[in-house]
């Protein structure tokens, strides 16, 4: 009510009360911190709103707000300082491994590896951790068309190769309504096709 009458620091200060009333109720004390550090990123505080959103991050990491709260993060702090973000995502990557936040935060690594920090070798092998490490994660597919569209980019047409067929191999027909395929499975088959012709030379194949 107070977020939405738009009083916002007596919103922020009773969100971020909750945490310590919510007993067990971590989707609760979670989404509060999230809204909390979203409020007072919109009110540019912006080192208690970073605050807000990692503790989100590190101490409801199983929850699904996490994720959102490392977005919100990743979509900030890539615009201020790519590389300190990149140290901090990190760190978090061995404490947190075991998580439901673990894919996303090797995710989140690969991305501003690749992009603000511009080392697409390493980005790729962040990638590539994703489908052993993870192997039932939403992210897996991503990961692998990510992996192998660097791939190409080196100069690596057998990586990227190996890497589509993995993708491939996932491919699960539904026994009822529905479907299991990825988004990336036609656009992979099309893409190995180009591949083994034009970068292998293997017209048969």
């Amino acid at each position: 009510m107070l977020e939405h009458a738009g009083r916002t620091e007596p919103a922020i200060q009773t969100y971020l009360a909750i945490p310590a009333r919510a007993g067990d109720d971590a989707v609760t004390a979670s989404t509060a911190v999230y809204r909390a550090g979203e409020l007072l990123l919109a009110d540019h505080q912006t080192t208690a709103a970073w605050t807000a959103l990692w503790r989100v991050v590190t101490d409801y990491p199983d929850e699904p707000i996490a994720s959102d709260a490392l977005r919100a993060i990743l979509t900030e702090g890539r615009r201020r300082d790519a590389r300190a973000l990149a140290d901090e995502v990190g760190k978090l990557l061995t404490p947190l491994a075991e998580t439901q936040i673990g894919d996303n935060l090797l995710w989140s690594l690969a991305d501003l590896t690749e992009h603000e920090l511009q080392n697409p070798e390493a980005a790729r092998a962040i990638y590539d951790r994703i489908p052993v490490d993870y192997p039932a994660s939403g992210l897996r597919d991503d990961a692998r068309w990510h992996a192998a569209r660097i791939s190409r980019l080196l100069h690596d047409p057998k990586g990227a190769a190996l890497r589509l067929r993995a993708l491939l191999a996932t491919r699960e027909v539904a026994l009822g309504a529905g479907s299991y395929f990825s988004i990336w499975l036609d656009d992979a088959q099309l893409e190995l096709g180009k591949i083994v012709r034009d970068d292998l030379g293997d017209l048969p194949g």
